[in-house]
């Protein structure tokens, strides 16, 4: 049985949730992504895998990472994907599974992260969570040795289905609700305002207690 590590790649807050502008200035949107950030971390801490590592974010993100006590690593300034694709090698080279988790899933339990990695035989067998409302990846399981290449962004799932599906890989789809659905749009703010009535301030508080 494979150990674990989770990966949780972060864009320079400066780039996080533009398409929010209209609803949060720049200083609320940056609180936001790193309360949620937060709320990821917490899961994971709580969770049965043995290391996380946050990957890029920049300065606040790397104290934010240094606070909960946890290993931060910097962007090499190129994208998402070469900067997680980095750590993955190097994960493997050191003999960790690992996971890649969004930083921007509100709802995410310890729960959901330990039901995901029991889903993959804890790290053995490829698994992938779709994002309910805009074709993404929410969770990714990357088992070593299978020579993964992340193709995180536009229509990441089925690109990652199409991918697994030539290298000839077993794999597995998970759809915990909890994991469905991120924060990127005024739709999702909608829903996660419904879901959790006092959202921003509850997100807000929480950051600001760090």
């Amino acid at each position: 049985m494979s150990q674990v590590a989770i990966i949780i790649p972060v864009k320079e807050l400066v780039d996080g949730k533009s398409r929010l502008s209209k609803v949060f200035p720049t200083k609320s949107r940056q609180l936001l992504v790193m309360g949620i950030l937060k709320r990821v971390i917490l899961a994971s801490k709580n969770s049965i895998a043995d290391k996380i590592i946050i990957v890029g974010g920049g300065e606040k993100v790397e104290a934010l990472a240094e606070i909960m006590s946890i290993a931060w690593i910097n962007s090499q300034g190129h994208d998402l994907n070469s900067d997680f694709s980095e750590a993955l090698k190097q994960l493997e080279q050191d003999g960790f599974a690992s996971v890649y988790l969004p930083s921007d899933l509100p709802s995410i339990s310890h729960e959901d992260i330990d039901d995901l990695l029991n889903f993959s035989d804890i790290g053995e067998i490829l698994t992938f969570v779709p994002s309910s409302n805009d074709g993404g990846t929410n969770a990714m399981v990357i088992p070593k040795g299978v020579g993964f290449n992340p193709l995180l962004g536009k229509d990441s799932f089925n690109k990652h289905i199409d991918w697994v599906k030539k290298s000839s890989h077993q794999y597995k789809i998970f759809k915990p609700k909890t994991l469905l659905r991120d924060l990127d749009t005024e739709d999702d703010l909608k829903y996660f305002q419904k879901l959790e009535p006092d959202f921003i301030d509850n997100i807000m508080n929480e950051i600001r207690l760090t």
